[in-house]
């Protein structure tokens, strides 16, 4: 499980966009907002 915590927590910063890990260099939030209306995809699950 060590490994596994090791690689956890290296690629978490890269998933995510946080810290020195994923390359920020200026602490910041950064969020994208995607608008969403009743009927705009066929199948929501996952979208």
């Amino acid at each position: 499980f060590l490994e596994e915590a090791k690689l956890a927590h290296r690629i978490r910063g890269s998933l995510l966009n946080i810290g020195a890990v994923a390359g920020q260099t200026v602490p910041h939030v950064h969020v994208h907002l995607i608008p969403r209306y009743q009927g705009d995809v066929p199948d929501p699950v996952g979208a």
